[in-house]
């Protein structure tokens, strides 16, 4: 469910993993290869989560994307940081789930996921929905 339009690279489909990749690069740079390796438990806590809720690869690996490039310092935001994460990768690949399904799927409140994901999206480049 896209519902922004925003500069992208001509090579890079919309829609597709490039763009979205393209997209971090413009606005963030991106994380460094070792955030990774660092975070590899909360990776595989994503990937646990998108089996429980469908969800196919690429919208792990927006998730991924989207977390590192945001992972906080302190231990305790990374759980809230990756189900906001995840939830707004469902969103941005046509994949939506509802905030309590992700909330759920990552072990942490409805509000949270509920109170982050928007910041997450539009640091990604997209307008969130007005439903």
């Amino acid at each position: 469910m896209r519902s922004a339009t925003a500069e992208t690279d001509d090579s890079a489909e919309p829609g597709s993993h490039a763009e979205f990749i393209y997209r971090c690069v413009l606005r963030w740079g991106m994380y460094r290869a070792s955030d990774r390796v660092d975070n590899a438990a909360w990776i595989d806590r994503l990937d646990d989560a998108c089996a429980a809720l469908d969800l196919d690869e690429e919208a792990l690996s927006t998730a991924t994307d989207l977390f590192l490039s945001r992972v906080p310092d302190a231990e305790q935001g990374k759980r809230v940081t990756a189900a906001a994460s995840l939830y707004a990768a469902a969103l941005i690949r046509g994949q939506e789930r509802s905030q309590s399904a992700v909330a759920d799927a990552m072990d942490v409140s409805r509000l949270s996921v509920q109170k982050r994901w928007k910041p997450i999206l539009e640091d990604a480049g997209f307008s969130p929905p007005t439903w």
